[in-house]
């Protein structure tokens, strides 16, 4: 007789297979998804209003309270500087009121990001009707606050040039007219604005839309021929035009000076940053030094090493709209617009200015950080990531004002883009290790520029003396210009307004 037969699985260490259920895959209607993306506009523009009006607050007590000496800061900065009679122009409270304010506005956007993400009022507000409602006032005030911009007088214009401070204050009366006067949308603003512009929009959607253009053979190769043509030629005539022998116009021997001295200088074996030997745009001529100690140094060699540079910084603009920009229209436009309205605008409208300063100085320095950032979207490759962080910390000596600001930018973009771990928390690790990665680079950069420099001149550099004239201007005022209330410079923020509202 045989004991009964034990039915239970045997024990293995291991659940029981289980038989697998398909789940059903639930997939968003277009309703779903435009109520998410309206609450989500909903919910920046709530956040940016309660942070301005947190700023607000706080800048009405710090504009009441606070009321520092101006006159001894005047004082201090004349026994340092010596031309300082009457280009000094000290304002503490409205570089309190900045910085206090890039300070604050951050802070105070997460926390309302944040509130109104546990809040229904965002839920309310996108829906179909208050939300159309909220997005016409605001597209309406942006656009109120573009035209009062563009029409508001130019505070320096006076056509005898008494106290004109570009040539195109001559004929600008207004901001509108100081940039586009003389050019096409000058003369021909309406038709521009209300037939051109709608008509150009109207066919180009209608192509894409209806007919498919960008999947046609035709369209494509059309284009690609056109924009490369273009954008080939206007690059080449960039870099031709700031290639010269002498700077022969008063606004290019002003500017190049500033630029060129400099680099004589350390040509001549004088390293930057010992005995006083301070420079206004940071120690580009340092490193450009490398190069002229072999091939010499003259007038036409230096434009053509900056002019090299320009080319260099429009090409690397263009591959890197490239990689996230498919459309060959937009494409091609984009780059142009930049190209344009940045660069050639007052080559063409006033005399011919190197300025070479900005361009390619200061200018190569974002251009080369948003390239190799587009190349780490692409791909996280670690090898990217630390070329990144130590071409940026070497920029910062290159430039300080645009290098300190383009590697604070490129520790911000990792923090944000590493800012939740893969389970929604908030990823500290990561963040943290950003930032302790962003102190350790700097440090080193500074003390190898300061091993090298010592090592070729038997001299250490004063590193601190790298900012001098950040805290000329930025403490002292020195020969900085007066800011109106209402000005262009405002599209900037204009611009980030309408990009987080939609």
């Amino acid at each position: 007789m045989s004991a009964p037969k034990n039915k239970k699985n045997p024990v293995t260490g291991n659940p029981a297979p289980s038989q697998v259920v398909a789940q059903p895959v639930y997939v968003h209607s277009p309703k779903e998804d435009s109520q998410g993306l309206n609450e989500e506009i909903s919910r920046w523009i709530l956040s940016i209003l309660c942070a301005l009006i947190v700023y607000t607050c706080i800048a009405f007590v710090i504009i009441n309270v606070y009321h520092p000496d101006v006159n001894s800061l005047i004082v201090n900065a004349q026994k340092v500087l010596l031309e300082s009679l009457g280009r000094l122009l000290p304002e503490p409270v409205e570089a309190l009121l900045f910085r206090s304010g890039v300070v604050i506005v951050l802070v105070a956007l997460y926390g309302f990001y944040v509130l109104f993400s546990k809040t229904d009022i965002v839920k309310k507000l996108a829906q179909k009707q208050p939300f159309f409602i909220v997005s016409a006032i605001c597209i309406v005030f942006i656009a109120a606050m573009i035209w009062a911009d563009f029409a508001a007088p130019n505070p320096f214009y006076s056509p005898d040039g008494s106290h004109a401070e570009n040539a195109r204050d001559l004929v600008g009366d207004t901001n509108f007219a100081f940039f586009f006067k003389g050019f096409f949308l000058d003369k021909y603003l309406l038709l521009y604005t209300f037939i051109l512009v709608p008509l150009i929009a109207c066919i180009f959607f209608l192509g894409i839309k209806k007919y498919d253009w960008e999947n046609k053979k035709l369209f494509k190769t059309s284009t690609n021929v056109i924009g490369y043509t273009v954008f080939g030629a206007i690059v080449l005539a960039s870099v031709a035009m700031s290639v010269f022998y002498f700077p022969y116009a008063y606004e290019c021997k002003y500017n190049f000076n500033a630029v060129y001295y400099s680099m004589t200088q350390v040509h001549s074996g004088a390293p930057l940053l010992v005995g006083g030997f301070y420079n206004s745009y940071g120690l580009y001529p340092q490193f450009l030094e490398i190069i002229f100690h072999f091939t010499g140094l003259d007038v036409l060699k230096f434009t053509a090493a900056m002019a090299f540079l320009i080319g260099l910084g429009f090409i690397i603009n263009f591959l890197a709209l490239r990689k996230f920009v498919h459309n060959n229209v937009i494409l091609f436009l984009g780059i142009l617009t930049i190209i344009f309205f940045a660069f050639l605008d007052f080559k063409y409208a006033q005399n011919f200015d190197c300025n070479f300063a900005l361009y390619p100085i200061r200018y190569i320095i974002p251009s080369v950080l948003i390239f190799l950032t587009s190349l780490y979207l692409k791909n996280r490759s670690q090898l990217i990531y630390w070329i990144t962080f130590i071409v940026s910390g070497v920029f910062v000596l290159w430039n300080p004002d645009f290098g300190l600001i383009s590697y604070v930018s490129w520790i911000a973009f990792n923090t944000f883009y590493d800012f939740y771990s893969p389970d929604g928390k908030i990823n500290w690790k990561k963040i943290l290790s950003h930032w302790l990665i962003s102190v350790i680079v700097i440090v080193a950069v500074f003390y190898t520029y300061k091993l090298l420099i010592y090592a070729f001149y038997g001299s250490t550099p004063d590193m601190a003396s790298l900012f001098f004239m950040l805290l000329a201007n930025g403490k002292w005022g020195f020969n900085l210009l007066p800011m109106v209330l209402v000005h262009p410079w405002y599209h900037l923020y204009e611009r980030l307004l309408s990009n987080e509202t939609g």
